[in-house]
């Protein structure tokens, strides 16, 4: 095969997986299709000001890893409502005056409304939406129990791949905001999500 043939060749594989990739984006229409997934969610801790027994103190919390699922709705190519259900377990520590150690249950439940830029299987998506953090646990040497929900939102950006008709998978990275009772400062968690899932 001289070097003129060979160059056919690679432009012809080139072209035919453009096209295929063009055919692929425009078969691949997740409109008016609804989703499950599953989803991992890895968030780093925070600190806040808090008042225990009459003390000002600061409460740690650790970072942690949750699991869950959740299931959306595809307005439009571009437009997604979806909601999430997230489980996991973090500890928590004092310092300051009191010294306090424990650990928590968390409970985070998002309703969010994303916007993937491009109509087509791979896009870039932005995300934002409101939802729960109920935090459910004991800490001290008495094992004091405490049992809170609290509003939140989050924000989101990150990518969405269509790789089949029919499943996808989305990375983002997410902040999330809330407010704790008797603190003073916003609680931020922050981390890596990503969603593994079906449309149908």
């Amino acid at each position: 095969m001289n070097m003129s043939e060979k160059r056919l060749v690679i432009v012809s594989i080139v072209a035919l997986c453009g096209w295929g990739t063009l055919c692929f984006a425009q078969q691949d229409v997740r409109a008016q299709r609804a989703e499950m997934f599953g989803s991992f969610e890895f968030l780093e801790g925070d600190a806040v000001t808090e008042s225990i027994y009459g003390e000002r103190i600061t409460l740690n919390l650790d970072d942690t890893a949750a699991f869950g699922f959740g299931m959306g709705y595809n307005i439009s190519d571009n437009f997604n409502m979806n909601m999430s259900f997230l489980f996991g377990k973090m500890d928590i520590a004092t310092s300051g005056i009191i010294h306090l150690s424990g650990d928590a249950s968390v409970f985070m439940f998002d309703t969010n409304l994303d916007y993937n830029l491009l109509a087509q299987a791979l896009t870039p998506v932005a995300s934002a939406g409101i939802g729960l953090i109920n935090l459910d646990g004991d800490y001290g040497s008495h094992r004091s129990a405490f049992n809170e929900t609290d509003l939140s939102y989050n924000f989101g950006a990150g990518l969405r791949w269509d790789f089949t008709s029919n499943l996808f998978v989305k990375a983002m990275y997410t902040w999330k905001f809330t407010t704790l009772e008797d603190t003073d400062d916003t609680l931020l968690l922050d981390g890596l999500k990503i969603n593994f899932g079906f449309v149908f």
